[in-house]
């Protein structure tokens, strides 16, 4: 009888970490999973802590690939699955002993997706509309983005799902998630409580990924490919638009010289100008400068100053 749930963990190097997270998944008080060890081509330890487990335990499946990257690893994971629903765990990260129970209670035949958080929350429960949900994705809401923290019906998670782009060397999950809203209608069910322990590790690759204008503008193709496979490019186009200005500004603020120059000769702006320009959004005051001197100095300087007072402003709310 297969399990009901598919646990994935895609390991690079992970001796440093991969007991805790095996430990707690295996612990889980929801007993009814497999877990699904993918070695991208370690040369550590990894392996030999990996096949262990596998041993002691029925449930532990261990996959070994030659390295070619977490995408790779997220659809070899995939493919291997047999439980009605998947979830995802980095070999840095471990989840709390109720997370998985927590998340398979809000299942039901009405939802093809539940989600969870990182941290303590108030417990409250929501639905959102497959809709508003498809555009917090496109518009790429970064909390709500990240691979971990939910449940995948296993019909709206396969290997054409995990799969990216290989310029997307950085936002693998955010396609993923934006693919897997075009393959359901059903509403999302949100809890607010915390289901997954994520762990900042400093020697991740995410941590030392620097953007590029390239690669924002990758990012902003392979989004608009999504949306004209499913026939949604006119539908959700704002929030495409929005998903690349938000780039563009973190790129302006917190980028380096060269690529905020690059920015300025980049595809993007005129990209972004195009579907302006066919599209109702309004860009805001700050957005339009942006477009006019993405590389200017000034511009910078404003941005810089714009997101600084918000930050004051919401620090300044919670203290008085």
């Amino acid at each position: 009888m297969n399990p009901t749930i598919s646990v994935i963990v895609p390991a690079y190097n992970a001796e440093s970490f991969i007991i805790s997270c095996i430990e707690s998944i295996l612990n889980q008080s929801f007993r009814d999973l497999e877990l699904i060890l993918v070695d991208d081509g370690s040369t550590d330890r990894t392996a030999e802590i990996c096949q262990s487990f596998a041993a002691k335990d029925p449930r532990v499946k261990y996959l070994y690939k030659t390295n070619g990257g977490v995408i790779q690893a997220l659809k070899e994971g995939v493919k291997a699955a047999t439980g009605d629903w998947i979830a995802f765990c980095d070999h840095d990260d471990t989840i709390p002993a109720a997370g998985l129970e927590t998340l398979y209670k809000l299942t039901g035949e009405d939802t093809d997706l539940v989600v969870g958080f990182s941290y303590p929350g108030d417990g409250s429960i929501s639905r959102k509309g497959i809709e508003e949900w498809r555009r917090n994705m496109v518009a790429s809401d970064v909390i709500l983005c990240t691979r971990w923290a939910k449940l995948y019906r296993r019909t709206i998670m396969d290997e054409q799902t995990a799969e990216a782009p290989s310029c997307i060397k950085m936002g693998e999950d955010m396609v993923m998630n934006i693919k897997a809203a075009f393959r359901t209608g059903k509403d999302v069910v949100i809890t607010q409580q915390q289901v997954y322990d994520y762990y900042r590790n400093q020697n991740s690759f995410s941590v030392h990924f620097k953007w590029t204008a390239l690669w924002c503008n990758d990012v902003y193709e392979v989004i608009r490919g999504i949306l004209l496979e499913n026939g949604q490019e006119e539908a959700y186009l704002d929030s495409l638009i929005g998903n690349g200005l938000g780039m563009a500004k973190k790129l302006i603020i917190t980028g380096s010289r060269a690529e905020q120059r690059n920015l300025r000769t980049s595809p993007l702006i005129p990209s972004i100008k195009k579907d302006i320009s066919r599209s109702g959004y309004r860009p805001s005051s700050s957005e339009r400068l942006l477009l006019a001197c993405p590389a200017s100095l000034a511009t910078r300087l404003f941005l810089q100053a714009g997101r600084a007072c918000t930050i004051a402003a919401r620090y300044l709310k919670k203290i008085i």
